[in-house]
């Protein structure tokens, strides 16, 4: 994928992903939580550039063994982040019920399908 397609649809994706969350903002008990939510998308944007740009260099290597390490790689830092990122959230503000997560997980999914899609793209080419 060239990294103008990369970026146009990372753009696309973190819109559309802002977009939900905003939506989501409208119910009363979540809304108080957003913040989770947008910390989520700056961590996980930053998270894909470093992917795209990852896998793009191992994309011009000819053994193509080291776009499954990053694939794991990118799976196993994906969890500890999201496990710090709700832990840090839950100690700092103390959320009064498990609402607060909703935000997060309404990002985290939107991210992982883009990063689905552009890691299935990169591996066709």
């Amino acid at each position: 994928m060239a990294i103008t397609v990369f970026y146009k649809k990372l753009i696309l994706a973190t819109i559309v992903t802002a977009g939900l969350l905003l939506l989501l903002g409208t119910h009363d008990r979540v809304s108080s939580y957003l913040d989770l939510g947008w910390y989520s998308i700056s961590i996980f944007v930053v998270l894909s550039i470093v992917v795209y740009h990852l896998t793009n260099m191992l994309e011009q290597r000819t053994k193509k063994t080291g776009f499954i390490s990053i694939v794991l790689i990118n799976m196993l830092l994906k969890m500890i982040l999201s496990a710090v990122i709700v832990a840090i959230y839950y100690v700092q503000y103390t959320p009064t019920d498990g609402l607060f997560i909703m935000p997060f997980l309404l990002v985290y999914v939107s991210f992982t399908v883009f990063e689905t899609y552009f890691m299935n793209e990169q591996a066709k080419s």
